[in-house]
């Protein structure tokens, strides 16, 4: 088990209480804190060091929201 940030999504509420995820479902953990998880199918968690998190489909597209957002020093969006 991994202990990361929570992310906002039905099992955690906002009061950034965490959780653990399982070494299988955490694919990134950047230096900066970013992380992207595997919700399955095809899905993704991306999530800033912030908690500022998004649902993305395909993990190309969860890398490259990751990369941009800490290149440019800005929130995920």
């Amino acid at each position: 088990m991994v202990h990361i940030g929570c992310i906002l999504d039905s099992t955690c509420d906002k009061t950034g209480r965490r959780h653990y995820v399982t070494v299988e479902q955490l694919i990134i953990h950047t230096v900066r804190g970013s992380t992207i998880e595997s919700l399955g199918d095809g899905w993704y968690w991306a999530c800033d060091a912030d908690h500022h998190c998004r649902r993305v489909e395909g993990l190309w597209e969860a890398q490259t929201m990751i990369r941009e957002a800490e290149v440019h020093n800005r929130p995920l969006t």
